[in-house]
């Protein structure tokens, strides 16, 4: 790559030095290092050497060393090539004039210690691989001199294989001594040696696949901290998902070449940040910044389900279930056009693998985007229907007041299947709350990030604390609900729903795939993870001004819809308002949002925020829309009369247990036996998914091992209809809404 960006076009990379740049480059320009000066503890600022090589090569990440040798064969093969067509003439470094006949071992081991071994660098921060990547150079370069027939030759380079043990993330200290080089000479060593590399050396080449770790709390230095608000700027969020380590990498590498002013950036990263919503800023400043962008999307993420276009199997390339991608970015030296490319690679693994070595050539061509504000997506995006799509009403004006789930920090605490249980606990929670030693040992409890077992501290038990939860679809269980000892109560928003008479809509405001957008009802509070895949978001219907009247059975003058008022006024324009109840526009809204034509018309607007609601003025269609969302509203909330005549038979003995879950014959079978189950369960059903959560199955798989009560076996025969009956409702939405004039809505 460097070779088409920056001219250097004979192969002999390795020779050309920043002078030589200048030359051909005019709009190049020196970069900036820092160098010791009396009394200054961050030096002088000066202009890099122009006698440094050009192409400088650092992997951030280096591992086990793993890029480096690759690269090593790379240019050994290239460089091999290059000179058995040109002959072995033009290398200015090389000075054999005592050799007759040199051949090509001869030019390369001349090669390796004056133009290779200085121009790679690699960093490391864990002992055990920094030791590997040293041994696996050293290993790399017998084997090469073992394919020349000089297995016993050693080279003679002055110094070391620039592989350093720090953390890539961290600045380099002042010039001043190291405190413990008297007690950790070797350490304090590597310290100023590395510490030398990060101020004085600038970087043509950055690469690397960085470590993926999602733990905000990792990696809090003020250094990166620093540099990443710079892809946090403006995006005005209440949770920005910029922490990860990959992106923190990323911001570093982005930095580096930045300041060398010309470069090559590639990585094999997560690939969450192609199209997250939160990363937008990210991706804006990375186009800015670079001229040339080309992006290889690997797929292979198993929590979305992904699968290739032709619905076959699609494999991660790594054993590890988030997709990735690999970025390749140029920054030249002149103010070229910007240009950002982009092609998918879907199959198996063995097949991805074929493709990446070029042993197997596609027909696929890299598809030129136009990324725009305000997402700047990486990836193919169809917005064609973005003026019709901008009509409809954000859902957080028709219902305002939301937020995500209840996160305990602690499920197996707060939370259980059966209510004595949970009240036998916190009633032993509320004696001993004063003794930390006690809980810690009694519930397996230990202190983490965001929560601590000292919160228990001075917890009296209060049995009104203990209220129904939407832990999974149709998995209602209980919650002890104290605002001081969960981890994240959300009480401002689950206040309104702790008496368990008002009516809830659960929706995910950013949907990765599209392909699974969700709408789900709830009379209750809901955990964090009470819809997978996503962080969702809840939105009452009904507020109430204060907890006591929330408590109260009935709504009454003790409630207030959650309308917007601007929605009020757009709704009143279209339908006469008047005639409609709080709950006929909520059914209405549910109604439209499981339409299946409406998710496959918006899908790409669905992965980037909740959903718009668009509105009829045919009072008609209106009443007809949340009629079936109605129904569709009882059927999640298992209160529909549908639910009272069972469409399967229970078969097998008493109080079954959920052993292991299976499906066969039209039949959910409990037990490996397969003597006991509920017959009658079509396979559309049985693969029914809610979020990427298969219900008829994640319902028992969550009772494995749990003796069944007559309670749960009615409850999952209920479940049963439900999704059943959801399938055919869908459908008939779809079928009206085509008989009055298909979308948008008249």
């Amino acid at each position: 790559m460097l070779q088409k960006e920056f001219g250097i076009e004979n192969g002999l990379a390795s020779t050309i030095t920043w002078s030589d740049m200048l030359k051909k480059h005019p709009d190049l320009k020196l970069p900036k290092i820092r160098v010791p000066k009396a009394g200054k503890a961050e030096g002088e600022e000066v202009d890099l050497s122009p006698d440094e090589f050009f192409v400088l090569i650092l992997d951030i990440a280096t591992g086990t060393g793993t890029f480096l040798v690759e690269t090593i064969e790379v240019i050994f093969q290239h460089l091999q090539a290059k000179w058995a067509k040109h002959g072995l003439q033009g290398m200015p470094i090389i000075r054999h004039t005592a050799l007759r006949t040199p051949q090509f071992k001869d030019y390369w081991n001349a090669y390796v210690p004056a133009a290779l071994l200085p121009r790679l660098y690699g960093y490391e921060l864990m002992m055990a691989p920094y030791t590997i990547a040293h041994m696996k150079l050293a290993l790399k370069f017998s084997e090469i001199n073992a394919r020349l027939g000089q297995a016993d030759y050693l080279f003679k380079f002055e110094g070391r294989a620039h592989i350093y043990l720090t953390n890539t993330l961290e600045p380099p200290s002042g010039f001043q001594e190291q405190e413990f080089a008297e007690f950790f000479p070797a350490l304090a060593h590597e310290a100023a040696a590395v510490n030398a590399v990060k101020r004085a050396k600038r970087f043509t080449v950055v690469m690397g696949n960085p470590p993926y770790s999602n733990y905000g709390q990792l990696n809090r230095i003020p250094f990166i901290l620093d540099l990443l608000e710079d892809y946090k700027r403006g995006l005005n969020e209440k949770k920005i998902n910029i922490d990860d380590d990959f992106i923190k990498f990323t911001r570093f590498a982005h930095w580096s070449i930045a300041r060398t002013g010309v470069g090559c950036l590639g990585f094999i990263t997560n690939n969450t940040y192609l199209d997250g919503v939160t990363h937008r800023q990210m991706r804006k400043s990375l186009m800015d910044d670079f001229q040339s962008i080309r992006i290889l999307n690997l797929h292979g993420d198993s929590r979305k389900g992904e699968v290739t276009p032709e619905g076959l199997p699609d494999e991660n390339v790594f054993d590890i279930q988030q997709g990735v991608a690999i970025g390749l970015f140029v920054r030249s030296a002149n103010a070229k056009p910007k240009s950002v490319s982009y092609q998918d690679l879907w199959g198996e693994r063995a097949e991805k693998y074929s493709r990446l070595a070029g042993e197997k050539t596609g027909a696929e061509s890299w598809a030129i985007l136009k990324p725009e504000q305000p997402y700047y997506f990486a990836v193919p995006k169809d917005f064609s229907g973005d003026d019709e799509y901008k009509i409809f009403v954000p859902l957080t004006e028709v219902l305002v007041e939301q937020n995500t789930g209840v996160q305990t920090k602690r499920d197996e605490l707060f939370i259980d299947i059966e209510k004595q249980a949970l009240a036998s606990r916190f009633q032993d929670i509320a004696k001993h709350s004063r003794d930390q030693a006690y809980l810690k040992r009694t519930y397996n409890l230990e202190d983490s990030s965001g929560w601590s077992v000292s919160k228990l501290a001075g917890l009296s038990f209060r049995e009104q604390a203990i209220v129904r939860v939407l832990y999974r679809p149709f998995d209602i269980r209980w919650l002890y609900f104290d605002s001081r000892a969960l981890g994240r109560a959300r009480e401002s928003t689950m206040r309104h729903m702790i008496a368990g008479k008002n009516l809830g809509l659960i929706t995910l405001r950013l949907n990765g795939t599209g392909k699974d957008f969700v709408c789900l009802a709830t009379r209750h509070v809901i955990e964090k993870g009470s819809l997978p895949r996503g962080n969702y978001s809840l939105f009452p219907l009904y507020l109430f001004d204060d907890e006591s009247k929330a408590r109260q059975l009935g709504l009454g003058d003790a409630a207030r819809p959650n309308f917007g008022a601007a929605f009020l006024r757009k709704l009143n324009s279209h339908v006469p308002r008047a005639s409609l109840t709080p709950e006929d526009i909520f059914h209405y809204a549910y109604g439209v949002f499981h339409s299946p034509g409406y998710r496959r018309r918006y899908a790409e607007f669905l992965k980037i925020d909740f959903p718009r609601l668009p509105l009829t003025g045919n009072l008609e269609l209106f009443r007809a829309l949340a009629r079936l969302g109605g129904d569709l509203v009882a059927l999640h909330l298992l209160e529909s009369p549908k639910l009272d005549k069972p469409i399967t038979d229970f078969i097998g003995g008493r109080n079954p247990e959920a052993e292991k879950i299976s499906w066969s014959k039209n039949t959910v079978w409990l037990d490996k036996a397969q003597t006991t189950g509920f017959k009658g369960v079509r396979e559309d059903v049985w693969n029914f998914h809610i979020g990427g959560y298969q219900v008829c199955e994640k319902w028992l798989k969550d009772r494995k091992g749990r003796t069944l009560t007559k309670d749960d076996l009615a409850h999952y025969q209920k479940i049963v209809i439900a999704l059943s009956e959801t399938s055919r409702l869908m459908k008939e939405i779809d079928a009206l809404i085509e008989k009055n004039g298909g979308w948008p809505l008249k």
